[in-house]
Order: structure tokens, then sequence, then C-alpha cells
């Protein structure tokens, strides 16, 4: 795993990415995650938050669309070239 914000205050800041995978799939494969991480009250006397370590997730979800990234001249969606998506 690469941190999302190199020489941040939040160095322990990570992504995990589901390819395929809805936002309802999402925030349940999150939940479990927080859970799992939560539930062994793993000691962490540093933190001003909780005596143990905790977990904070946010989800997203985003449908690719492959033109994007081609050259500007290519952008146009398929659906407006009378292409079917």
């Amino acid at each position: 795993m690469t941190p999302l914000r190199n020489g941040s205050a939040h160095p322990e800041a990570f992504a995990l990415l589901f390819p395929a995978c809805g936002e309802a799939e999402a925030g349940r494969r999150a939940e479990r995650l927080r859970v799992e991480i939560e539930s062994p009250c793993l000691d962490h006397p540093t933190s001003t938050v909780a005596p143990w370590v905790t977990l904070s997730i946010g989800v997203a979800a985003a449908t690719v669309r492959p033109w994007l990234s081609l050259p500007i001249a290519c952008r146009t969606p398929p659906s407006a070239r009378g292409a079917s998506v």
C-alpha cells in the first residue's frame, strides 16, 4: 500500500481499491475491516482519541469511462457518436 499523503501529518492514510464493486458492497467491506481492526482493542497509549487502535473509513464509488483518458479529439462519449454503450 502507498500512503495517500506523503510527508503529511497523517502518514497512516491509505486507500483500498475494490474493482467492479459498487458503493454498497464497498461499504460492507469497509465496515468488516473496521470491526476486524477495532475488535481486539489493540493498545494505543499515545492516542488522544481512544486508548486502543481505531479506524475511520470513507467510501466512494466511480464509474470508469475509458474515453476520458483518450486524446481530446477522441473524448466524445460513444453515446454521443451514435454507438451503444
